[in-house]
């Protein structure tokens, strides 16, 4: 299902988009949704990735835990043995 819009934009960006448009032989329609279909994609990554940094600033890694990974880090040897290949 589709919904027609009516929004403004400033001449020279619709001149620019027309010939995007016609490039790549898609409606400006389309390239209108194509535009905001990654926009929305990427804001929904960028929101995720701070909802990740805040909740990792909220509850950082204990000083054991970050001495268990430079462990890991040091001696690769040491996590490899811990495991049954």
């Amino acid at each position: 299902m589709t919904s027609k819009v009516a929004i403004s934009v400033p001449t020279d960006l619709l001149r620019q988009i027309d010939s995007v448009a016609d490039a790549e032989d898609v409606s400006r329609s389309a390239l209108f949704a194509r535009a905001a279909a990654q926009f929305l994609g990427e804001r929904r990554r960028r929101l995720a990735d701070e909802r990740y940094a805040r909740s990792y600033r909220d509850l950082p890694e204990t000083d054991e835990e970050m001495a268990e990974l430079d462990s890991y880090v040091r001696s690769p040897r040491a996590w490899a043995d811990d495991d049954d290949w």
